[in-house]
């Protein structure tokens, strides 16, 4: 009887241990329902509970198990696609009441988690809990965008003949009235047809410039006008130096110099012709009013050479007049162009956001594109038009201030703030007119076509800045965007919005587009911005598209965005380095 009651023992042990590690192998399969071996009850596995869950993070499960003779392990189950079931062992203390928790490893934004609970006692019973078969679920949280294009008017250059390729623009009435400064040596000033020529010796170490009094000269200036001199010039000696350059001249009522705009430096063309440029608005965000102009051709170098000037043109391009977006205030204005360059940038933005896997429902695309139905973002890529199978939310004239301020309003039942969730990831962009002159103290406002309406700093900050979500970035992309985003004008301290990549095409200066796709970077769109999103587009992080696009010079231009718009970038979390469209959470 001894050694048959010896032997029962050995074999109910083994048993005990193949069932256990039968269920061990089985749980990567699939869930259990409740076993009993033996007479004891099975343990009792009580409701699990986590946090919220967050894309990139490991996700706790907290749950209590019970059992009258002990509990032995408590697993967790879980899958992200119902077929193949992970285990982990959970950790905790006790033995008839245990409590403990375990992690669900970190997933990626947009994932369904479903899980369940496997209690296991010291007989080897099993209970799962399932949650009555559906099981316990999770999500990662969604990506939501909101894309606002609020305009479509530009203008462009005045016509020709107005003043751009016409005698004026081109010097050919203006051939005496170049001046030596620096004390530098003569040059010689050959007239056209068509053009005139300047030629410059350059006898030492010094600077030597020779200028032209633009207002001096009859010609009145253009308030907010971008001004682009531009010169060919030769060299047939290397320049010991920095070589030629042309340069702008702004000057207040005195004559006193509040700014200089440059263009790069030659100090070899090999004895060809390069041309040059420099471009400046004729705004008053310096440090005095500007009331005059001067054209400057400039030769820096420490050996006698001669350089040799052709082809000075003077270009005006007429942009908004900040003080009144809406309304030029020119006299008289040059007419308002329809045209592709704004919303061809928020399409620009919708299509890649599509292209990796934003749905319509998570996006909310504001266009403002009347009198526009053919919007071609890029040339010659076989898209004709970009507005074709796009989902648009808000159209034309309902594309405002207060339809704006409602759908952002995390308050307005049924906005699109409202629908956003704390584990969610958001991305705005706006493009349109920024204006630092309507306020009266420097600060931005954020302006809307269809109605004369605009949003202040202050007020975009204070709707972002009551959506709770786990990550967002926010792309302005306006004239004094980077002002826009910054508490004001002077401070330059940044808005404070939790958990938020900021992004501005510029600082509190002008920011450019290509009208349409016919130049030669072939694109219609922001010069910062496309290139931004184009970067991101093949799967680089948010800092490498920055650095990328901020260099990026346009076509015709002479010189890198960094320089010309100075693009802002504000990431106090430090995760634009690593967030991408393909990282674990994607963007």
């Amino acid at each position: 009887m001894g050694k048959f009651t010896k032997k029962m023992k050995i074999a109910s042990i083994t048993v005990a241990v193949v069932a256990l590690t039968t269920f061990s192998f089985l749980l990567f399969l699939q869930p259990w329902k409740s076993t009993r071996n033996g007479n004891d009850t099975p343990p009792l596995v009580g409701t699990p509970s986590t946090g919220i869950p967050v894309a990139g993070s490991p996700i706790r499960v907290n749950v209590t198990v019970t059992d009258d003779i002990g509990v032995q392990q408590v697993l967790l189950g879980y899958t992200t696609d119902l077929n193949m079931w992970q285990n982990v062992t959970m950790s905790g203390a006790g033995t008839e009441t245990w409590i403990g928790y375990g992690h669900i490893p970190a997933q990626d934004i947009e994932k369904e988690i479903h899980y369940v609970i496997h209690g296991i006692d010291s007989s080897g019973h099993v209970t799962t809990n399932d949650n009555s078969s559906s099981y316990y679920k999770l999500h990662t949280g969604s990506r939501k965008a909101m894309i606002l294009c609020s305009a479509n008017d530009f203008h462009g250059e005045e016509p020709e003949g107005a003043f751009n390729g016409s005698p004026d623009g081109t010097f050919d009435s203006w051939t005496g009235n170049w001046e030596v400064e620096n004390g530098g040596s003569s040059f010689v000033m050959a007239p056209g047809p068509p053009e005139v020529s300047f030629e410059k010796a350059v006898p030492g170490p010094d600077q030597n410039a020779i200028s032209f009094n633009w207002t001096g000269n009859g010609y009145d200036l253009v308030e907010y006008a971008e001004y682009q001199i531009s010169v060919m010039a030769r060299i047939d000696t290397v320049v010991d130096g920095p070589g030629a350059r042309v340069g702008i001249r702004w000057l207040n009522e005195s004559g006193s110099t509040i700014r200089m705009d440059w263009s790069g430096n030659l100090n070899d063309t090999v004895g060809t012709w390069e041309s040059l440029q420099a471009t400046g608005p004729c705004n008053n965000e310096s440090s005095g009013i500007i009331t005059g102009m001067e054209v400057l051709l400039d030769v820096q170098g420490n050996n006698a050479v001669t350089v040799f000037f052709d082809n000075v043109t003077v270009n005006k391009l007429i942009t908004v007049n900040v003080s009144n977006p809406l309304d030029p205030g020119n006299s008289p204005p040059p007419p308002y162009i329809d045209s592709d360059g704004f919303p061809a940038q928020a399409l620009h933005v919708y299509w890649i956001l599509k292209n990796h896997g934003y749905s319509d429902d998570n996006i909310f695309l504001m266009l403002y594109h009347t009198n526009d139905p053919v919007i071609d973002i890029q040339a010659g890529d076989g898209i004709p038009n970009d507005l074709v199978g796009a989902n648009i939310d808000v159209e034309n004239d309902d594309v405002n201030a207060s339809r704006f301020i409602e759908e952002l309003n995390v308050s307005h039942a049924g906005s699109f703030a409202s629908s956003i969730k704390e584990n969610d990831q958001l991305i705005v962009y706006l493009v349109d007119h920024g204006s630092n002159a309507i306020l009266g103290d420097g600060n931005v406002t954020f302006h809307f076509e269809a109605d004369g309406s605009y949003v202040s700093e202050m007020e975009f900050h204070d709707l972002v800045n009551n959506i709770s979500c786990n990550r967002m970035m926010i792309n302005v992309d306006c004239c004094f965007s980077g002002n826009f985003l910054q508490v004001n004008a002077s401070a330059g301290g940044w808005l404070d919005i939790d958990n938020c990549i900021m992004v501005t095409s510029s600082l509190n200066v002008f920011s450019w587009y290509w009208v349409d796709n016919s130049n030669g970077d072939m694109f219609a769109g922001s010069w910062f911005f496309h290139v931004f999103w184009e970067i991101l587009d093949i799967g680089l992080s948010i800092a490498d598209a920055f650095t990328q696009s901020e260099n990026f010079v346009p076509f015709g231009k002479p010189m890198p965005l960094f320089v010309s718009q100075c693009p802002l970038y504000h990431d106090p979390g430090n995760i634009g380095s690593t967030w991408n469209f393909t990282s674990v959470p994607r963007l």
